[in-house]
């Protein structure tokens, strides 16, 4: 049996970076501040590499979280009955943190040439910062009401 009234984890998350601007803008301050810090000597470069960064991975996420999330969340619930993928929305935003960090870094190291082993954990830990916000918003904020 099928519900019309089941959520995807992915939607919620997505809809906290449209409907709360601070949280992008909170985003690229944190991951500037720590690229400034373990990567670039300068606070202009360092807003620049996460801008663009950011961009790429946003274009990118917005295809593949649609294609592989949504996809693989409708093969499971072919199969099983449930819908579960990822394990609701730790997992979704799990998954989408490991996809911004590995397209951030990749596209950081094609423009600037910068090593992985400094691009890497500059990247993740700005990453967990700004995920960090949509955490604290989504579970202890009560996220985007409108869906509850």
């Amino acid at each position: 049996m099928a519900y019309a009234n089941i959520i995807w984890p992915g939607l919620i998350v997505t809809n906290c970076y449209w409907s709360w601007l601070p949280i992008i803008s909170l985003g690229f301050i944190f991951e500037a501040a720590i690229l400034r810090w373990r990567l670039v000597p300068s606070a202009k470069k360092a807003l620049l590499i996460s801008l663009a960064a950011n961009a790429f991975s946003s274009t990118i996420g917005i295809f593949a979280l649609f294609l592989g999330t949504f996809s693989l969340a409708t093969v499971e619930y072919k199969i099983t009955g449930r819908e579960t993928v990822f394990g609701g929305y730790g997992g979704t935003i799990g998954v989408m943190f490991a996809g911004t960090t590995f397209f951030e870094v990749l596209v950081t190291r094609v423009i600037w040439k910068y090593p992985l082993k400094r691009t890497f954990p500059a990247f993740a830990l700005g990453n967990l910062l700004s995920y960090g916000v949509v955490v604290i918003d989504l579970f202890f904020l009560g996220g985007p009401r409108q869906y509850y």
